[in-house]
């Protein structure tokens, strides 16, 4: 009974294959395009510090993209969150699926759990877009009134490293190449 592979070379062969498979897929993930919007709603500039609402109701069942585009003054972390607002007994229901962020067409981040999102280490100039994706299907109830959503996204302003801790870490890296140069030689 012969084992598979057979051999190393094989052996490389099919981990090589794998790592290539993977490399793709995480690749593929993270290059997602900007999804086509149900709404758009322009705002200007987000500061930092600034704060935005922004929601949506909706009257029948589907899928629904609200895009809601705005610029940065500066480097920023942001952060905010989205309620589901559905009432007892309808005959709609809304699950907001996911929160995301663009900037133009390249996707910073996704956060699946819309309750609560944060995206950090924002460049100023460009234009983001945060992305809500939400999911609207029909349920036995008592009455059809609309469902939708409610959320607020803040920016702060990035903390910028003290110089002091600048030239601490600088002085560091120099120490440990120094360190691996000896060793080399040694």
């Amino acid at each position: 009974m012969t084992k598979w592979p057979v051999n190393r070379d094989e052996h490389m062969n099919v981990k090589t294959l794998l790592a290539s498979i993977a490399l793709a897929t995480a690749a593929s993930s993270s290059m997602a395009a900007l999804p086509s919007c149900y709404s758009t709603t322009s705002w200007n500039s987000l500061g930092p510090p600034d704060v935005e609402f922004f929601g949506n109701s909706f009257t029948s069942a589907g899928t629904y993209n609200d895009c809601y585009t705005f610029s940065l003054n500066s480097t920023a972390n942001s952060f905010g969150g989205a309620l589901e607002i559905n009432t007892l007994f309808n005959k709609l229901d809304i699950d907001v699926t996911s929160v995301s962020l663009f900037l133009g067409e390249s996707l910073i981040g996704s956060d699946t759990s819309p309750l609560f999102f944060s995206f950090g280490g924002l460049a100023g100039g460009g234009l983001y877009t945060l992305a809500v994706a939400s999911s609207v299907s029909n349920d036995p109830g008592l009455w059809k009134i609309p469902v939708g959503y409610a959320g607020l996204i803040a920016t702060i302003a990035a903390p910028v490293p003290e110089p002091s801790a600048v030239a601490l870490m600088i002085a560091g890296l120099l120490g440990v190449g120094t360190v691996a140069w000896r060793r080399r030689d040694a």
